[in-house]
């Protein structure tokens, strides 16, 4: 990009089209001129040239100078820069001013309708905008927030939520989390270990990939992710208020919670007994089918 096209860049940024950028440019580089001779530099058709010019005189950027022929000079720069920013200001108060008065309207207007709302169920995919409403769920979380998720989903989840989840929890809303026992013991960041030493967080861990992942927010709205095999990027995220769907979770996560253990350790114990009895059964099975 040349300097001439920073310098229309630049114009247009401060409310210019780019044909009136390149009029204004070509007369505050030439000095007075006549339309033939901004045509013969700009190449811009004349018919063209006329309309641009009359809008350049009400914005205030160029000058007309009466006289045969007619010539047009542009006005110093650095004013021109100071008046289109002072306009860009301006629209700018405006809009600001546009966008209270249009939020206050409905939060003024919020539930004036007698209609009963219905449920709500919103996909999400990307992972950034998910993040952003799970942060907002959080932290509006007042009584519990209960999930049911895998061992990778909640190192980089609670990571990335920490201060959301100390903010509830000092509101009085209860964590309850429900994880898979990881297949080794992991030195956990400190940020998460300080998490876990608060009295409202609270984690139970199950020996097998959960068959679904949900977080249920005050029993009030749930996040399902729609899949449990693929990471999180590969899969969407359904959010929802459905009274139905939640309580279906709900179920979920307290039979999860019921059966999961609540220290790492005796968890990791518990699934290398398991496993010795599943290996011990089938020696047996092999013996009994030798001595048949």
């Amino acid at each position: 990009m040349n300097a001439q096209d920073k310098a229309i860049e630049t114009l247009t940024g401060l409310g210019l089209t780019v044909l009136q950028a390149k009029i204004y440019i070509v007369l505050a580089k030439a000095g007075k001129s006549t339309i033939k001779d901004i045509a013969k530099t700009s190449r811009v058709a004349r018919q063209d040239l006329y309309r641009i010019a009359t809008q350049l005189l009400n914005l205030g950027l160029i000058e007309k100078l009466i006289g045969t022929p007619t010539k047009f000079e542009a006005i110093p720069i650095q004013e021109a820069i100071n008046m289109l920013v002072e306009r860009r200001k301006k629209e700018t108060d405006h809009l600001e001013k546009g966008s209270t008065e249009f939020l206050r309207f409905f939060a003024e207007n919020k539930g004036v309708s007698s209609k009963e709302e219905e449920p709500q169920y919103i996909i999400i995919n990307d992972l950034q905008a998910r993040l952003i409403r799970a942060k907002k769920q959080i932290v509006n979380s007042k009584e519990s927030l209960k999930i049911v998720t895998k061992w990778s989903f909640f190192l980089t989840y609670t990571l990335e939520t920490i201060e959301e989840h100390l903010i509830a929890m000092n509101n009085g809303a209860k964590v309850k989390i429900v994880t898979q026992q990881p297949n080794s013991v992991v030195s956990l960041p400190k940020s998460i270990q300080k998490l876990m030493a608060h009295p409202n967080f609270e984690v139970r861990y199950v020996h097998c990939l959960p068959s679904s992942i949900v977080a249920i927010f005050d029993e009030k709205e749930v996040n399902i992710l729609l899949a449990t095999d693929k990471s999180p990027a590969e899969t969407s995220l359904l959010m929802t208020d459905n009274s139905v769907l939640i309580e279906l979770a709900c179920n979920y996560f307290q039979i999860m919670w019921a059966n999961a253990i609540a220290n790492a350790m005796e968890a990791a114990t518990e699934k290398e007994q398991q496993l010795r009895n599943e290996n011990f059964s089938t020696e047996q099975k092999r013996c009994e089918w030798f001595t048949n």
